[in-house]
């Protein structure tokens, strides 16, 4: 199975960095848009605070019909700090002797690090030790490495939440990859999620919080609000579904772009049940309230303009990239607003429809076949 980097964004913070990267050949810029991914080559409380979120949340979560799962409790994933290990010799001088430690410690995920999220060069470059040490002494790093520790001073709860969701993962999707080890990292705001085939790699620095002085000089208004350690479960888990369940789409749709979406998010539901839907769809409570209120009216747009089966890549990007709004739609309509009708079009089926895992969800790639078996009706 191919290695697959799931990328939110990619981009240089300051001249400092810029210069260093630039000269190692790294300056490219990546955008990830709410799921819209590219493959590399090398993812509880009880129902009674499930009730009382629902009571004092003005309406936010709605209650899916979910899938019924004993959790695993074989799972038992390893969690390591390569951030940690990396900037601890980078104390003094990073050597060769060093190089090969990494290497020994991490095989899998030390490579990637040169290669792919830093983009330096192959672990076993000549020029490693002194590309590390440019990485672990540079002003703007270290600063970014003192806001991540101020803010993860303690992963245990992060770490509990990732493996009970992986406990559920497994019988859910049946034959399907669980990490062996998950390992945070610092990657100057390259990367976010990274996945291997028995690998979960998380990039502390992308979730310091909307409060990040740096988010305000890189990224838009709307991602900086949702780049915060609330998400960080959840974008793991995103990550990992996304890529365990690939699209192979040839031609494809709207619609089937809709339903792919409306797949992962379902899964997400079945996996972090006792997440919010602001967090699981990273919308506000004002915009899940609007996509609830015109859900009637965005699908009768799609009818009425033909959008379904369109597979022009500008009516697809307007629809399912993320974005501050959805462009065509009303004032107050969040971005990807598709992704929440593909999402309702999946609880319909499930209501209507016997499935047994997530897997067959995801194996039913027929759209037209699959909206009308879902008896998707949504003024009802």
């Amino acid at each position: 199975m191919e290695k697959k980097l799931q990328v939110i964004l990619q981009f240089l913070i300051s001249k400092t960095i810029l210069i260093f990267l630039f000269k190692a050949g790294i300056f490219r810029l990546f955008y990830f848009i709410c799921g819209m991914f590219q493959s590399v080559k090398a993812n509880i409380f009880t129902i009674l605070f499930s009730i009382f979120v629902g009571l004092f949340s003005c309406g936010e979560n709605t209650q899916p019909k979910l899938l019924p799962v004993e959790p695993d409790d074989h799972v038992k994933i390893s969690f390591r700090q390569f951030h940690q290990d990396l900037f601890e010799l980078g104390h003094d001088s990073i050597d060769e002797k060093d190089i090969k430690q990494l290497t020994k410690s991490y095989p899998k995920f030390f490579p990637l690090f040169t290669s792919q999220i830093i983009r330096v060069g192959t672990s076993d470059h000549p020029g490693m030790p002194y590309y590390l040490n440019s990485f672990t002494h540079d002003f703007n790093i270290l600063e970014i490495k003192h806001k991540t520790d101020s803010i993860f001073q303690n992963l245990s709860d992060f770490n509990r939440e990732i493996n009970e969701a992986f406990k559920r993962f497994k019988p859910l999707c049946p034959g399907k990859n669980i990490p062996n080890e998950v390992i945070y990292f610092i990657s100057a705001f390259n990367y976010a999620i990274v996945c291997d085939d028995s690998l979960l790699a998380i990039g502390l620095d992308m979730f310091l919080g909307p409060d990040e002085t740096y988010y305000a000089i890189i990224f838009p208004k709307y991602m900086i609000q949702k780049m915060s350690k609330e998400y960080l479960v959840r974008d793991a888990l995103y990550g990992w579904i996304s890529t365990e369940y690939e699209p192979e789409f040839e031609n494809p749709s709207i619609l089937d772009f809709m339903l792919y979406y409306g797949k992962i998010f379902y899964a997400l539901k079945n996996i972090l049940p006792e997440k919010s839907d602001t967090i699981l769809f990273k919308y506000s409570r004002q915009q899940l309230k609007w996509l609830k209120d015109n859900e009637p009216h965005m699908w009768k747009y799609f009818l009425e303009k033909n959008l379904l089966f369109s597979t022009e890549n500008q009516e697809i990007a307007k629809y399912i990239n993320d974005g501050p709004f959805t462009p065509g739609f009303p004032e107050g309509s969040p971005g990807r607003a598709a992704h929440w009708l593909g999402y309702k079009i999946v609880l319909s089926y499930v209501k209507h429809n016997k499935i047994e895992n997530l897997n067959d969800l995801f194996n039913l790639t027929n759209g037209p076949e699959f909206l009308k078996q879902s008896n998707y009706r949504p003024d009802e």
